[in-house]
């Protein structure tokens, strides 16, 4: 079974009304939430199954001007290693995908980042942005592996590593590369 669902309204904290956050998380989290619920008694009764949550690697990183996209990539990478613990009992298997940038449209579609990087958003950001289908295949060896989280591509990995080490270097690169806007 997989959750993969996401909407990202861009803005300062300040710029961002109470219903863009309600809207987010009804779609990034609590989606996840319904679905997981959904398969999770019949996955239970059969005593085998797995469930893949897409999060994003703003569930491990902060995003700045999307705290509550942030905000609730965040929550599903909690909730997945807490399912991945209660489901091990019962054979259900738990993993969460953390994928860097995805070339989806989620940021042009939304005037803000179309505003802010106009067409050049690829070429404002420094990191490589990936097709969806290498993402699929990146989580079906994920899955077959049974890795409880999968963070990639490798950029998306050595920043995780960064932000243990060093937060506040982590944030002084993403709020750079902000400024330049």
């Amino acid at each position: 079974m997989v959750n993969n669902a996401g909407i990202l309204f861009g803005g300062r904290f300040e710029e961002l009304s109470l219903e863009m956050w309600r809207r987010t998380f009804d779609v990034n989290f609590w989606g996840v939430v319904h679905g997981t619920h959904a398969a999770w008694s019949i996955m239970q009764r059969r005593g085998a199954g797995h469930i893949v949550n897409v999060a994003s690697i703003h569930g491990i990183l902060p995003g700045i001007r999307c705290s509550p996209y942030t905000a609730s990539k965040f929550s599903i990478v909690g909730l997945g290693q807490a399912l991945r613990a209660e489901g091990a009992a019962h054979g259900i298997r738990v993993t969460t995908a953390c994928p860097g940038f995805v070339r989806t449209g989620l940021f042009e579609r939304h005037g803000y980042w179309r505003d802010l990087y106009g067409a050049g958003l690829e070429r404002s950001v420094p990191v490589r942005f990936m097709e969806p289908d290498e993402v699929a295949r990146r989580i079906l060896r994920g899955v077959a592996r049974n890795k409880g989280l999968l963070v990639f591509p490798a950029s998306a990995r050595i920043l995780c590593l960064l932000q243990r080490i060093s937060p506040r270097l982590v944030t002084s690169l993403t709020t750079r590369i902000l400024r330049r806007r």
